[in-house]
C-alpha cells in the first residue's frame, strides 16, 4: 500500500527537531477550519537552540504550506517549542488558543539555574497573538516545568477552558528526600484569560517518579 501525505511541512533548517511535537491547535483564526501547531525546539533564530513553534492554517484544500504564525524565545538554549498543544478557548472569545512550553528556560544565556516557563497565545481573526498573553515560570530550579502542556478542558464548569502543565523533575516540598517526584499544575481560564497562580497542583509521593 502506498501512502501519500496531504501536507508536508518544512522549515529549511537541519537538526532543528521540527516536528518533535505536532498537535491540533483548534481554529485559532475563526475561519471555520482547524489549524496545526508544530514544535522545533532546537531551531536557531537570532540565538542558538532557542526553539520555535509554528502554526499552520487549515483550509478547504487542507493545511497551508507557509506558517500563519511563528513564536520564538530569542534566548540561547531555551528549547521553546519542546511542548506544543492547543489550549482550548481560555478566555471564551470564540477563538482557539495555543500553549507552548520551554522546559530549559534560563534567566540569561549564562545562567545555569533553569527556571522553566509555559506561555499561552490567544487566538484572533489574524491568528495567535505576536506576544504571549500569559506566562508562568516555575518557582523551582530545573524541574522541567513546561515539558508537557495542554488543555485540561473546563474543569470547573464556568465556560472557560483551563490548561495543565507538567514539571516531571519537581521536588516534593513536603519531603526533601522526594527529589524528582514530579508534579502537575492546572490554571483556570476566565473572561480575562488564565490565572497566573495554579488552582490545583499535585506532586508525587515517590522520589524519582517523574509525575507528569
Amino acid at each position: 500500500m502506498r501512502i501519500t501525505a496531504n501536507w508536508l511541512g518544512r522549515i529549511g533548517q537541519p537538526r532543528a527537531e521540527f516536528g518533535v511535537e505536532v498537535a491540533g491547535a483548534g481554529d485559532v483564526d475563526g475561519d471555520g477550519f482547524d489549524d496545526v501547531i508544530v514544535g522545533a525546539y532546537l531551531w536557531d533564530g537570532n540565538e542558538s537552540a532557542e526553539g520555535a513553534a509554528f502554526v499552520y492554517r487549515g483550509g478547504s484544500s487542507g493545511v497551508e504550506s507557509a506558517p500563519l504564525w511563528r513564536g520564538e524565545s530569542n534566548l540561547v538554549g531555551w528549547h521553546f517549542g519542546r511542548a506544543v498543544r492547543g489550549a482550548g478557548d481560555v478566555n471564551g472569545d470564540g477563538f482557539a488558543d495555543i500553549i507552548v512550553g520551554g522546559p530549559t528556560f534560563a534567566d540569561s544565556p549564562d545562567d545555569g539555574d533553569f527556571r522553566p516557563k509555559a506561555y499561552v497565545y490567544l487566538g484572533s481573526p489574524t491568528g495567535p497573538s505576536a506576544t504571549p498573553d500569559w506566562e508562568v515560570q516555575s518557582p523551582q530550579l530545573g524541574d522541567r516545568f513546561g515539558r508537557a502542556v495542554g488543555t485540561a478542558g473546563d474543569v470547573n464548569g464556568d465556560g472557560f477552558d483551563d490548561v495543565v502543565v507538567s514539571a516531571y523533575f519537581h521536588d516534593s516540598p513536603l519531603d526533601p528526600a522526594h527529589i524528582d517526584a514530579g508534579g502537575l499544575a492546572v490554571y483556570l481560564g476566565s473572561a480575562t484569560g488564565l490565572s497566573t497562580h495554579h488552582d490545583w497542583f499535585v506532586v508525587s509521593d515517590d522520589a524519582g517518579a517523574g509525575l507528569g
